[in-house]
């Protein structure tokens, strides 16, 4: 008896060991990247594994594990993947633990949010960027590792946590997590000074405490996050000290009474709308190494009367400088290659203006309204120009002789002329902008150069009188509806060096009965993306 009894002792405990040591069986499994797969065991742990981005869903309801996101308790996400997505994880109410490996460099927005299990999160070396929301709302969060790799944090990201609510993690109204300020009581002092050590300003850190009147941010940070300060109104100085790289979007927007600010030659980008309705700051220096003037950035500066614009910027973004009106000169310099439209629209003092022939594209309406549109004396038998770039044309005027030295046509420049009935482009003109001709309706026979590498969008839209048109080898891309409602164009030549035709471009051109293509067959499909057209393509080899 004892020996069968010992038999059974045995047994028994074997097949506990054999039960215990049992792996967990996978329940579900899929792809969450181009290279990237997911698979969630028994016992609730989700592993991505792969290498590359996390992909993000537009719907939260097509995340693949989005039917079983109760059952995850436990995130293990591996080495070689690069990226978490934007609200992957978003509402995994049972997850416990997670763990990030070193090769992510971003968590995007809201992708931890509501995940009111977590109690800890580890921020390892090598990620760069968190999303706003990335964690709010984690009300069991109370354990916060930030690696000082981290140098954009989103607006919110660690708020509704049990972190956020521990008052005893807050300094003087200012909530740090490691070497990163993450957010202010709207009650913070009029005068503050950001503690040494400190790396990272978060967006909308300092937004709308109304209280502050200065703030002295130490060596050591090396960004200012988005809207970081916006709608301090009584915000009058700021030191940025050298060292700081980048300045995110609408980070000082609507600081009504910021006087001056030095921006340090480390600054290397600095984010649209930055500056918008600053409206007490009279001048500005951007430092060397800035390479764009985002949109918005000094709009509504309505003191602004002097800026210096440094020669590695090349490009002025849509309504930079809009409705500055006592801005009254600007040089731009060379380098500049593209003037967003509506740059300097509303600079109503703005009369003296220095374009560099390194400009080939400007925007419509760039230079409306300024003192220089109008004094008539600027104008030109009806037309306007700004040195050796077309501006725009008065749509009543009678005749048209483009300058032969004019490099630039602005985009808009002849809309809407209804008396032009022909016109040469000169040679030199590289491109012909949005919306450029568009409305002409009484324009027969235009002749575009050689030098012409592309045709904007809307370009000849509305020319209802245009016949025919070739179009020559430089062009290499044609934007959406570019001849839409020309109503009486009956053939059109496109060469095979176009490599992109624009949705549409050939839209409601009824008259349309012939394509002539230098190009295969093989190639037209390539590049005609919905050309919503009937007339018939006839290839090089049958004409």
């Amino acid at each position: 008896m004892k020996k069968i009894f010992l038999l059974i002792l045995v047994v028994v405990c074997t097949l506990q060991f054999a039960s215990c040591t049992t792996k967990p069986s996978i329940t579900a499994s899929g792809a969450c990247g181009t290279n990237l797969a997911w698979t969630l065991d028994s016992k609730g742990v989700l592993t991505i594994s792969g290498q590359g981005d996390m992909k993000s869903w537009t719907l939260e309801s097509d995340i693949p594990w989005y039917s079983i996101k109760s059952d995850i308790i436990e995130i293990v996400i591996e080495k070689g993947v690069t990226s978490i997505g934007s609200e992957v994880f978003k509402d995994c109410d049972s997850l416990i633990s997670v763990s990030i490996p070193e090769s992510v460099t971003t968590i995007g927005a809201w992708a931890f949010q509501d995940c009111d299990s977590l109690t800890s999160i580890a921020i390892p070396d090598g990620v760069r960027s968190i999303g706003k929301l990335a964690f709010n709302g984690c009300t069991d969060l109370t354990d916060i590792t930030l690696s000082d790799s981290v140098t954009s944090i989103g607006e919110r990201a660690f708020s509704a946590t049990a972190y956020d609510w521990d008052t005893s993690n807050w300094e003087n109204d200012v909530l740090y997590i490691g070497n990163h300020l993450i957010d202010t009581k709207p009650g913070i002092s009029e005068k503050y000074h950001i503690k040494s050590g400190t790396i990272t300003i978060a967006d909308s850190a300092f937004h709308l405490s109304r209280n502050l009147t200065s703030v002295t941010i130490p060596a050591g940070v090396t960004s200012i996050g988005e809207d970081a300060f916006s709608y301090c109104n009584n915000l009058t100085s700021i030191t940025i000290p050298d060292g700081v790289i980048s300045i995110d979007s609408g980070a000082f927007r609507h600081c009504d009474s910021l006087v001056n600010i030095t921006i340090p030659d480390s600054v290397a980008s600095i984010g649209e709308w930055t500056f918008e309705g600053c409206t007490s700051l009279t001048s500005i220096t951007i430092p060397d190494g800035v390479t764009s003037i985002g949109k918005s950035m000094f709009a509504d500066c309505d003191n602004l009367t002097n800026i210096a614009i440094p020669d590695s910027v090349t490009s002025i973004g849509w309504n930079a400088f809009g409705d500055c009106i006592s801005l009254t000169s600007i040089t731009i310099p060379d380098g500049v290659t593209n003037i967003d439209r509506l740059a300097f629209s509303g600079c109503t003092n703005l009369a003296d203006i220095a374009l560099p022939d390194s400009v080939t594209s400007i925007g419509s309406f760039a230079f409306f309204d300024t003192a220089y549109y109008n004094d008539t004396s600027n104008w030109e038998n009806g037309i306007l120009y700004i040195g050796n770039h077309l501006i725009e044309m008065n749509p009543d005027a009678d005749g048209i002789h483009i300058k032969t030295e004019t490099i630039t046509i602005a985009d808009m420049a002849f809309s809407d002329c209804k008396s032009l009935t022909s016109i040469i482009i000169p040679d030199g003109i590289t491109k012909i902008g949005d919306s450029t001709f568009s409305q002409c309706s009484n324009l027969t026979n235009i002749t575009i150069p050689d030098s012409v590498t592309y045709i904007g969008m809307h370009a000849f839209s509305g020319c209802d009188s245009l016949t025919s048109i070739i179009i020559p080898d430089s062009v290499t891309s044609i934007g959406g509806e570019a001849f839409r409602h020309c109503d009486s164009l009956t053939n059109i030549t496109i060469p095979n060096s176009v490599t992109n035709i624009g949705w549409n471009v050939f839209a409601n051109c009824y008259s349309l009965t012939d394509i002539y293509y230098t190009g295969s067959e093989e190639e037209w499909e390539a590049i005609s993306n919905d050309s919503n057209t009937k007339a018939t393509i006839h290839y090089q080899a049958n004409y």
